[in-house]
């Protein structure tokens, strides 16, 4: 059912349609601006299907709930739904367990039954390791579970891995304030439409990107309009520290319509809800996307689904407006425009293009119609209108370094515009409060040049290092709006006593001034410290950030090219590997007299191809003359065995002057 999208060089098609009348489905298999349409519409089985035995009395949908004492000890409530025992014919007994605690009782029928703290002293107060997000803490689990007995023989057992975390949150000024374990929690990530366009991922497939994302310090992610629906994501956030903003599947009222059979839909969402609802990542529940829900499923959404089937947990009915923002913009700005453009709220959704490397270009098309520009670079979403428009990342790229001669320079060069615009958006949200920003978005499903960290293939592009190096617990940057530097402390505890350094160098690498300043960083806080003042008579300058702590340990670094790009020549570089097993230790040096811009280090096999997925400590960094850098690699997760030859890449060996 519904129209077939043809994306072209122009524009990608109108979003959405015809499917939102039967939703929930996977609305965007119709095809939107981020992913292809999918022939047959994912028809078909798509999760994991079991053949089980079970008694007659069965349990599952186990629920966790804690409250938390201002000493951090946890009062927990644990839950499960039994069916079958009324006409079990024989003594049901239910038990329970979470890690070393166990409780148990007699079941007196049907129904959700709950084991409280003020019935069972062994719930209460607990001197538990708690769960954290990415940042906060370690993501601790315990091993838990239920077993329902008749005449003392199992019948039916339910196991899963149990967080004790209290989530909580503000919205009285009119801006939604998170909280976890009683500490504010700051969200930082990005928004996920499919995990793949033919929903062909599996446990491995996630572990891979949510694993990515906690080296990128992301620690939230949106499942936008619910299209993630497969057990391993949720298992994988889990596992991983990464909260999850959870959609009911209505799409922007635009790209509807609006469900036909809202009985349907509310015995979906109630069937949703318990079954992910023990999942400890999950931070909140939201109506729709950029749009209000019809009030009747608002109404019943608010008041009913969520509040009895996951009690103490968040629901709000607009992604995009209330006590939160979104509506991108979605399309390449320059840095600054960010840090002018804030709402001082969550912030659900901004972005622009990513546009790909060219190793990765090469497996997306033909190497025909790599080059220039066009109907195939259309097709994979990087279209000249539409909200990417393509237009403003050509435009901006040009500006700063002139016009591009091939394929494999625009994608090269292409990584400063996304190392900048992607530390950008972070890097401004930390300025204007630290309320959160989630980027549309952090996850690719398909080959796409538009709106992801990494690429389908699980490239770490510019983008990732710089949302990596943004979204720092501890970090210190430059606002150009204030023409300051600023120390942005998320969840590190109050710091005091540390030293912000600012050196200002020409394109060359000779020192045009140098600043030091003592700054006390509190906890969720930012703090400037330093005003930049440029010299005069140079247009384009180099910023070196350091943020030392009282014993001289380097916390935090940062390196801006202001205002425009005017790379050296290359700079003679030479490195160390020494490996250990699947993972290397690099040292990188510049023993040259000019700076060497935007290293890229690649670790490839014999015949020259990536290694993917792969781990590094920092990527796309620059060094100036004199300075050397250790970056950490790993590649346990490929598959690769042996030893990897390393290449060596920077600005200057495409463009200089």
């Amino acid at each position: 059912p519904g129209a077939v999208k043809e994306k072209n060089a122009r524009w990608t098609g109108y979003n959405g349609g015809v499917l939102g009348a039967d939703n929930p489905t996977f609305h965007a298999s119709i095809g939107w601006d981020w992913m292809t349409t999918v022939r047959g519409r994912n028809c078909g089985i798509w999760n994991d299907v079991r053949l089980v035995e079970k008694g007659p009395v069965e349990v599952s949908d186990p629920l966790v709930v804690s409250k938390l004492s201002p000493d951090g000890l946890a009062s927990i409530t644990a839950s499960v739904l039994v069916k079958g025992a009324e006409s079990a014919g024989g003594k049901v007994e239910l038990e329970g367990w979470i890690g070393d605690i166990a409780f148990s009782k007699e079941v007196p029928g049907d129904g959700e039954i709950s084991f409280c703290p003020a019935d069972f002293p062994q719930l209460r107060d607990c001197n538990m390791d708690l769960w954290w997000p990415v940042g906060y803490g370690d993501p601790v689990l315990y091993d838990a579970g239920f077993a329902v007995k008749i005449d003392g023989n199992v019948s039916d057992s339910v196991h899963f891995k149990a967080g004790i975390r209290e989530m909580a949150w503000d919205d009285s000024d009119g801006r939604l304030k998170l909280y976890i374990n009683g500490r504010r929690f700051v969200p930082e990530g990005g928004n996920w439409g499919f995990p793949e366009q033919n929903l062909l991922f599996g446990p491995k497939d996630y572990d891979i990107c949510i694993d990515y994302h906690r080296q990128m310090h992301f620690n939230m992610i949106r499942n936008w309009v619910g299209q993630v629906g497969d057990e391993e994501f949720y298992d994988c956030c889990d596992r991983y520290g990464v909260m999850v903003w959870q959609d009911f599947w209505l799409a922007n009222p635009s790209d509807g319509p609006d469900p036909d059979d809202e009985s349907m839909f509310l015995a979906n969402a109630r069937d949703w809800v318990s079954r992910i609802r023990r999942h400890p990542c999950l931070a909140l529940y939201c109506g729709r996307n950029e749009g209000n829900p019809p009030e009747t499923l608002d109404k019943a959404l608010r008041s009913e689904v969520v509040p009895s089937l996951h009690p103490g947990m968040l629901y709000i009915s607009n992604s995009a407006d209330g006590v939160v923002s979104g509506h991108g913009p979605y399309r390449a700005m320059p840095a600054g425009y960010y840090f002018s453009d804030q709402s001082g709220k969550l912030h659900s959704e901004r972005g622009m293009p990513n546009v790909p490397v060219y190793e990765s270009l090469c497996k997306m098309m033909p190497a025909e119609d790599m080059w220039p520009i066009g109907e195939m670079w259309g097709k994979h979403d990087f279209t000249r209108d539409g909200a990417q428009k393509a237009t403003s990342y050509i435009s901006l790229l040009a500006e700063a370094f002139g016009e591009c001669n091939s394929a494999e320079e625009f994608c090269t060069l292409g990584q400063w515009l996304n190392y900048e615009g992607y530390r950008a958006m972070f890097e401004s949200a930390n300025a204007a409060g630290r309320m959160g920003l989630l980027l549309w978005m952090s996850h690719s499903c398909w080959p796409s040049a538009a709106w992801c960290t990494y690429d389908y293939y699980y490239q770490p592009g510019a983008a990732f290092f710089a949302c990596k190096k943004a979204c720092e617990p501890l970090h210190i940057q430059y606002n150009p709006i204030s023409s300051s530097v600023e120390v942005v402390n998320i969840c590190r505890g109050n710091l005091p006593s540390l030293t912000a350094e600012l050196g200002i160098y020409d394109y060359k690498g000779a020192l045009l001034g140098r600043q030091t300043a003592t700054v006390d960083s509190p906890d969720d806080s930012t703090v400037s410290c330093l005003r930049v003042d440029f010299p005069d008579g140079t247009e384009s300058y180099l910023l070196k950030l350091r943020l030392l702590s009282e014993d001289g340990e380097v916390l935090s670094d940062n390196f801006y090219m202001l205002p425009r790009v005017t790379p050296c020549r290359p700079a003679g570089l030479s490195h160390e590997m020494k490996i250990s097993g699947n993972s290397a230790t690099v040292t990188v040096r510049n023993s040259d007299d000019v700076p060497a811009l935007l290293v890229r280090l690649s670790a490839t096999d014999r015949k020259g191809g990536e290694i993917l997925p792969i781990e590094y400590s920092d990527n796309w960094f620059s060094l100036l003359p004199g300075e050397e850098k250790t970056v950490q690699i790993s590649w346990e997760k490929s598959g690769f065995r042996g030893r990897p030859a390393l290449k060596l890449q920077q600005l200057g060996d495409f463009r200089a002057e």
